[in-house]
């Protein structure tokens, strides 16, 4: 990979799969200072730098594991809460897997997140029922190729929950973002009251949730009436009892007290129930009832319910 030293801090990154000429990331943003070092520059002409990129390493596999364990997070949630209470689930993911799973075979939901942040299609024309006090708001895989560049914009996805809020017909709102941030992520943040930050053991979850609390403090700084705050910390894909997760939740314990929040007592373990779960297109909770890994979710819901309450005394 090669960048022009002319360049300011921040830039935008395009790939593309050349095998079936599909774009796989598009404008993606990136700040150089943060994901450039010294040890991976080549000095090759007086304003050119050649990086050195690590091949071996499958960037896209690991970048949609990442959004399928936020999918799957946001939908056992869901299920958990619509024992009680009625959700409506918003697909904000450019991968669509929460769309994915829940979608019936036979039918297909025509209209989505994306149509109603285009102001293409009215709110009541976006919303499907999944089930029995769940619906959802589907996803769209254009939205990954849509810039949303007009500082007004990260206030798009707020005007839609506040328009859905005034129907007094859910008690939650669940958005599930993707991984790959940058505005949407923005907009998810500045619509929302909550945050429950998903980490997995290891260094690479902990540098995510630090960009998390940078673009938090960011939001804050521009916007007066930002308030939104992380509920809680949530470690997934665990392997219990290893040193991995011992470190972990130190570390993320330390971030966690700077978001003015804690980690969940309830760990997510490491489970391939979840990947058969999504291949039939059930609730894990639902496919598995009696699974290790439906307990943790079972416990967390607890735990994030009585969060949740207490915040809003």
């Amino acid at each position: 990979a090669y960048i022009d030293s002319t360049m300011s801090a921040t830039t935008y990154l395009w790939v593309k799969n050349t095998t079936n000429n599909t774009m796989l990331i598009k404008g993606l943003k990136v700040d150089l200072t943060d994901t450039v070092t010294d040890s991976i520059v080549d000095e090759i002409a007086d304003i050119t730098k050649r990086i050195k990129v690590d091949m071996t390493k499958k960037n896209k596999e690991e970048k949609e594991i990442d959004g399928v364990k936020t999918t799957i997070t946001t939908q056992e949630t869901a299920y958990l809460l619509s024992k009680s209470n009625t959700v409506l689930l918003i697909d904000l993911d450019g991968q669509r897997n929460l769309t994915t799973n829940l979608e019936p075979e036979e039918t297909e939901w025509k209209n989505t997140i994306y149509d109603l942040l285009m102001e293409t299609e009215e709110l009541s024309d976006c919303i499907y029922e999944v089930r029995k006090n769940i619906d959802i708001i589907p996803g769209h895989r254009k939205i990954l190729s849509q810039y949303f560049i007009s500082p007004e914009d990260i206030y798009k996805l707020k005007k839609i929950v506040d328009e859905i809020k005034t129907y007094e017909v859910y008690d939650y709102i669940l958005i599930d973002v993707g991984p790959e941030g940058g505005q949407l992520m923005t907009m998810a943040m500045v619509a929302s009251d909550y945050i429950v930050a998903l980490a997995e053991p290891g260094k690479n979850s902990y540098q995510g949730l630090l960009q998390m609390a940078k673009d938090l403090d960011s939001c804050q700084n521009i916007i007066n009436s930002f308030k939104t705050k992380v509920i809680g910390i949530l470690i997934t894909q665990a392997k219990l009892n290893t040193n991995i997760i011992r470190n972990s939740k130190e570390r993320l314990q330390a971030l966690a007290e700077v978001l003015g929040t804690s980690v969940f007592n309830s760990i997510i373990r490491e489970s391939t129930i979840v990947k058969e779960a999504i291949e039939f297109n059930q609730f894990l909770t639902e496919y598995a009832p009696d699974s290790n890994v439906a307990d943790d979710y079972a416990r967390y819901g607890k735990e994030l319910v009585k969060r949740l309450k207490e915040a809003n005394k």
